[in-house]
């Protein structure tokens, strides 16, 4: 599950190492499984783990395919001591090219969210993000992210529909069903807030809907 954009509490990251380390054990060389690890770990916020597997995966960069080396070195520029002009150059690259690369969206939003971004630009975002969805239509993340991006841009309505694709694409997930209460809140829809939120607990109890389900009440 995916709260907003920047919190991942998907509780399979752990059993991702797993299988990852397992694969590293019978090919130490394996460039593409040390990225992927590197992304669990991420995940399971353990970065000194996920620095490690980062660096494991540039000693054998050589053996990743183009998409894979360039979706390294944006990552790799995400270190503390990386030029984010640099990062954003790579990723402007690396969709430019590949624009089917998943992994490669979240990045955008961490660099162009008009808020929190390094280099805020939401036209950018919304563009980007767009690309996402369009590219990888059955992408439960690319909806996401379109959706949150729709948001930003005061496109409520839109963004409801895309938080509803979202849904229909992962229907066992109680993000889109919160994400979509939040919406309606900001609409002025405290009763449609209210099932919304309500769906997303029905999924799972213990998901962080409660307080908009409160103020929903509350409204």
């Amino acid at each position: 599950y995916v709260k907003g954009l920047d919190a991942s509490v998907n509780v399979r990251w752990s059993e991702a190492v797993t299988w990852l380390e397992q694969a590293i054990a019978i090919d130490p060389t394996f460039a593409e499984a040390h990225q992927r690890l590197a992304s669990a770990y991420e995940g399971l916020g353990q970065i000194t783990a996920r620095d490690r597997a980062l660096g494991n995966a540039s000693a054998h960069a050589a053996k990743l395919s183009e998409r894979h080396r360039l979706l390294l070195a944006v990552a790799l520029e995400a270190d503390p001591r990386g030029d984010p002009s640099r990062r954003a150059q790579l990723l402007d690259d690396l969709l430019a090219r590949f624009p089917d690369v998943e992994e490669a969206y979240p990045v955008a939003f961490g660099l162009y969210h008009p808020v929190s971004g390094v280099f805020p630009n939401l036209e950018k975002l919304l563009t980007i993000a767009r690309t996402g969805a369009t590219v990888l239509p059955v992408s439960p993340q690319a909806r996401n992210m379109y959706a949150f991006a729709l948001t930003e841009a005061g496109r409520l309505t839109e963004a409801i529909r895309e938080f509803e694709e979202y849904a229909r694409l992962a229907p066992r997930e109680p993000n889109p069903f919160d994400s979509i209460g939040g919406v309606y809140l900001s609409l002025g829809a405290p009763a449609e807030a209210i099932q919304s939120y309500s769906r997303a607990l029905a999924i799972d109890p213990g998901f962080p809907s409660g307080s908009g389900l409160a103020y929903a009440l509350g409204m």
